[in-house]
C-alpha cells in the first residue's frame, strides 16, 4: 500500500510522493524484530510461583521484588534446589 501524501499538523492534505507504509515493512525485519523483542521482554511473562511453590527464575530474575512473595526460607532454599 501506498500514500501520495499526508495530513499536516494543521490538519490539511499535502500532496507528495508515495511513500511505503507500515504495511510494507520487510518479512525479515519483522522475524527479526519479533525475535528481539521476546528476548528483551522474557522476564516480563516469568510467574512467581509454578505449581504453587517459588519459581527459581523469576527469584533471580527479580530479586529484591521476590520478597514481597516469599519468605528468606523459601528463597533460600529454592536457590539451593537444583534445576
Amino acid at each position: 500500500m501506498k500514500s501520495t501524501g499526508y495530513i499536516n499538523e494543521f490538519g490539511k492534505y499535502v500532496k507528495g510522493e508515495a511513500k511505503a507504509m507500515p504495511d510494507d515493512i520487510n518479512i525479515m525485519w519483522k522475524d527479526y524484530n519479533h525475535s528481539y523483542e521476546r528476548k528483551v521482554f522474557a522476564r516480563e511473562i516469568i510467574q512467581p510461583r509454578i505449581g504453587g511453590k517459588p519459581n527459581k527464575a523469576f527469584i533471580e530474575a527479580y530479586p529484591k521484588y521476590s520478597k514481597k512473595y516469599f519468605s528468606q526460607e523459601e528463597i533460600d532454599k529454592t536457590l539451593r534446589e537444583l534445576p
